[in-house]
């Protein structure tokens, strides 16, 4: 059994094998990070048939506020950092005139919301609702931490349920959707494991830089989180 986890631990990391021991600790290896180990857990409860409960109490503050203008620079530098747009639909070049540009647009615009994730008092990223004037009451929404040292399984959970319960218990809203790329399995993951729903994954969906690339689509209702939300165990994050 202890060969087996190694082996899978591995797998998951694309390590070559022998590098994974039974005294090797999660930071000696680089490849390990916050999503990583989620997709560790998922392959570990899929292959033992066991339950490994990740939600939990936060070790950073992590508080949200409107995105300002004096924001816009960073958030210009995390939306081109290659790891933070590996998955997302686009690797744009962004300017400052762009951005500011963009930020006087959204300022406008009813339909969307954008807020600065702040973790122990530094800005480490954004989160964002789209589709607030949808007449049906379904919203999409989308976050990234391009602060990398400030990444943790538990602020992801944290946010994300703190999310459904502003938008279903605080919004009234019946449905928060999310669209993530098919390989990021760590983000697919941690979205089941706060109880949303695979609906559908269209392959190819996604064609950038001459590749193409599928993308899984995720719902949580307002009746199923009201159903389940009780069971969860997490930092409740205010949306002001």
């Amino acid at each position: 059994m202890k060969e087996k986890i190694i082996k899978l631990i591995e797998d998951v990391l694309k390590v070559p094998a022998g590098t994974i021991t039974e005294d090797t600790m999660i930071e000696d290896v680089e490849q390990w990070d916050s999503l990583a180990h989620v997709m560790i857990i998922g392959q570990l409860e899929e292959e033992l048939g066991v339950s490994i409960p990740l939600d939990g109490g936060l070790r950073m503050s992590v508080t949200l506020r409107k995105v300002t203008e004096g924001d816009l620079e960073q958030i210009m530098r995390w939306r081109m950092d290659p790891e933070i747009t590996r998955y997302m639909n686009t690797d744009p070049k962004l300017t400052l005139e762009g951005q500011k540009k963009w930020f006087a647009k959204v300022q406008q615009d009813p339909d969307v919301s954008y807020w600065i994730i702040e973790i122990d008092g530094t800005a480490a990223g954004v989160i964002n609702y789209t589709g607030l004037t949808n007449p049906t009451g379904d919203l999409g929404w989308a976050y990234y931490v391009g602060e990398k040292k400030l990444r943790s399984i538990q602020t992801a959970l944290a946010l994300e349920m703190s999310m459904y319960d502003h938008a279903f218990l605080d919004l009234g809203k019946n449905a928060v959707y999310s669209d993530v790329f098919t390989l990021n399995q760590g983000v697919i993951q941690l979205h089941k494991i706060c109880g949303c729903e695979v609906v559908e994954e269209k392959k190819a969906h996604v064609v950038k830089n001459g590749a193409a690339y599928d993308v899984t689509y995720m719902r949580m209702t307002a009746e199923h989180w009201k159903g389940i939300r009780d069971s969860k165990k997490y930092e409740h994050i205010v949306f002001p």
